[in-house]
């Protein structure tokens, strides 16, 4: 299985549970807004369960999108230069995503590994916080990889337009 299946795959896996969390935020949330309205019961860590779960969402769908080229880019001015000042754009835009979401992915470990040492947990469920941040990783690090083809993409497109 080549570099590309995986990451296209492990993008299209964490896709997935974005929205199966995405759907268990709006469940919940109409849930406890019927049951505050109807009963004066509000469910206990609402608010804490659908901000973990939206770091899912936003973290988990960010490498699907950019498979898909669905995030936001400056083709308006890039489509006026030349086919390669197009592709070297690319390639740089691209190189900058890799270190960026490197970054971010490295950071993610090492807050992790410091929530998890420090057993940070939730106030009012006390769930434990360090899966969100490694979650944020993995994230991160798909994206990455997306960058790091789109890379391999342009230079390979580059090449058979000579």
């Amino acid at each position: 299985m080549s570099l590309r299946a995986v990451v296209y795959r492990l993008g299209q896996t964490i896709n997935v549970v974005s929205m199966v969390a995405l759907l268990l935020v709006m469940v919940l949330i109409g849930a406890n807004t019927l049951l505050r309205s109807l009963f004066d019961k509000p469910i206990l860590g609402t608010y804490e369960i659908v901000c973990l779960a939206s770091s899912i969402v936003v973290f988990f769908a960010m490498a699907r999108t950019e498979h898909l080229k669905g995030h936001i880019t400056v083709t308006f001015l890039v489509s006026r230069f030349s086919l390669r000042a197009q592709i070297i754009f690319e390639v740089i835009a691209s190189f900058f995503g890799v270190v960026v979401c490197s970054l971010i992915c490295w950071e993610g470990i090492s807050f992790g590994n410091d929530f998890y040492t420090s057993k940070e947990v939730t106030t009012a469920l006390g769930l434990p916080i360090y899966p969100f941040a490694y979650g944020m990783s993995l994230g991160f690090g798909v994206m990455g990889l997306m960058f790091f083809l789109n890379i391999y993409d342009s230079i390979i497109n580059k090449r058979s337009h000579k």
